[in-house]
């Protein structure tokens, strides 16, 4: 993954992708994959609009890691990007069970008050913008 990183920063994005594509397989091939190395993987699927290959990433480590509140997170971002509100609910939620860290909890707040917004359920979206602008 450090190779990968690397390669990217130097605009080398064919031997970044290879990096990152060989550092995911041995990943897994240890049986549960590391979260941290998954999630910069899916980071730059992302930015290659290569969605559903990062969907499929998130979703892996979040079965081997479902207290992974940063995969859950990602997830739930994915998702309302995506017109999925109502499964990045879920997901959001999930998140805030696993984590305390205030940055990760204040991103959550948010995804969950733009996931409920875009539901219509203006209660809940308000509650979640309420508790980021007390904390």
């Amino acid at each position: 993954t450090l190779l990968a990183r690397a390669s990217i920063a130097l605009g080398q994005w064919e031997s970044g992708q290879a990096a990152f594509e060989q550092a995911w397989e041995l990943n897994r091939g240890v049986g549960v994959p590391d979260p941290a190395s998954a999630l910069a993987w899916a980071e730059y699927l992302e930015h290659q609009d290569q969605l559903d290959r990062a969907a499929a990433v998130l979703d892996e480590v979040i079965r081997s890691h479902p207290a992974s509140a940063a995969a859950r997170l990602r997830r739930a971002q994915q998702l309302v990007r995506t017109g999925q509100p109502k499964i990045a609910i879920e997901q959001a939620l999930a998140a805030l069970k696993y984590t305390g860290d205030p940055a990760l909890l204040k991103e959550t707040h948010a995804v969950l008050a733009n996931a409920y917004a875009s539901t219509g359920q203006r209660r809940e979206a308000e509650t979640h913008a309420e508790w980021i602008r007390t904390h």
